[in-house]
């Protein structure tokens, strides 16, 4: 006999799967209850703003002050990057090969205002990037947390050459809490290992951050899909508004780079629906022998809406493609947390070779019924070089 709770889920699934709508999606224009006011975080007015830009070891080159206005979007001067490569023995960045293909260029939380730090209240994230070269070029973004020092927001663009590219990175502040202080903000220039001889030039202006005064709920859920044998899928990402209810992190190693992002495709169709979530990903670092044994994923976070709707269920699963020659690590992870220390985990890990499409799925009903977390990804130390995976179908059973 079901319990009461599988009931009441039964009947909420019929519920919202007789609705036709949806009340708000990301990327459409949603509806919110709130506006945000967008800050200056670096203008790159003068050297006092330079001074704000560290650049770790994993960047060779230099920073400049440009004031040619063909390269400044606003106010009169940017930063000028220019990116080198020199491996030979002896140069700090032929020590390491994980750092080869990277350049790091780092913000400090703390030296800027404090409601800058608190991801529950930011809408988004904008930078300015002129490519000066004849090539495109990857980036990438992380905000590393003060409370795990891992990154638990991470997007990324590609760099469109010889133009601007107007950078946006969306957030969904309601997916995090109170405990959401970030302690620095990475970009990642990606292609370090060729570089044109002479190097690589990027000009970069005004990184914007849009805030909101106080944090916006998630948009309302209501789920257009069909009852049918195999499950109620509850985000089909066959449309851009699924996207409001996941973000991307990185449990790497604090010390290694957070190179993953996610996206809607609408171009995908290897599952028979308009298109899917897409994971863009490098690996997090290049010498990934000495990882193997240590946490090292890029995940999807699903947000709490979504996972109330699953507390209950009998199974959890979402379909993968692997549309790469390399087979991927690809995990789906449910857990949740009793006082402050104890937490009790589930995880199913499958191999999905080249070409292969699977079906993960968790079906153990204690934790599900519980459950705080949910989320799906890849592991990152197993991957060689660029890739690509493709998700859709998260669904439930009663």
């Amino acid at each position: 006999m079901k319990s009461s709770k599988s009931i009441s889920l039964i009947l909420a699934a019929l519920t919202v799967c007789s609705c036709g709508f949806f009340a708000a999606g990301c990327g459409e224009e949603p509806t919110k209850a709130v506006s945000s006011k967008e800050y200056v975080v670096n203008s790159y007015e003068s050297y006092a703003d330079l001074v704000k830009v560290y650049a770790p070891r994993t960047m060779l080159g230099e920073i400049t002050l440009c004031q040619e206005q063909a390269y400044v979007t606003d106010g009169k001067a940017s930063a000028k990057f220019h990116f080198i490569t020199d491996v030979k023995d002896g140069d700090i960045i032929s020590s390491s090969a994980d750092t080869r293909n990277v350049s790091t260029i780092t913000y400090s939380a703390y030296d800027y205002p404090d409601e800058y730090r608190y991801l529950n209240k930011v809408d988004y994230f904008s930078v300015d990037i002129y490519n000066a070269e004849d090539k495109e070029y990857d980036l990438y973004f992380g905000a590393k947390s003060e409370k795990t020092s891992k990154f638990i927001y991470t997007n990324g663009a590609r760099l469109a050459a010889k133009q601007w590219n107007r950078i946006r990175f969306d957030v969904n502040p309601y997916q995090y809490g109170a405990n959401s202080d970030v302690i620095q903000y990475d970009f990642y220039f990606l292609g370090m290992e060729s570089l044109p001889e002479n190097g690589a030039t990027m000009y970069v202006d005004n990184f914007r951050i849009g805030l909101y005064d106080k944090t916006p709920q998630a948009p309302k859920y209501v789920n257009d899909s069909d009852i049918f044998y195999g499950g109620i899928d509850v985000l089909k990402f066959d449309a851009q508004k699924d996207m409001c209810y996941v973000s991307t992190s990185s449990s790497a190693p604090a010390s290694r780079f957070a190179l993953c992002k996610a996206s809607y495709d609408p171009a995908v169709n290897v599952f028979g629906t308009d298109g899917a979530l897409r994971m863009d990903m490098h690996p997090s670092c290049l010498n990934n022998k000495s990882f193997w044994m240590e946490e090292s994923d890029y995940n999807v976070d699903v947000d709490s809406s979504i996972i109330k709707l699953l507390n209950g269920a009998k199974s959890v699963s979402i379909r993968c493609h692997n549309p790469g020659v390399d087979a991927q690590n690809v995990c789906l992870y449910a857990s949740y947390q009793e006082g402050t220390i104890n937490e009790s985990i589930v995880e199913k890990r499958v191999l999905v070779g080249a070409g292969e499409t699977v079906t993960i799925t968790i079906d153990d009903e204690e934790i599900l019924s519980k459950m705080d977390k949910l989320k799906f990804g890849v592991a990152s130390w197993r991957l060689t070089g660029y890739s690509s995976l493709y998700f859709s179908g998260l669904k439930f059973t009663v």
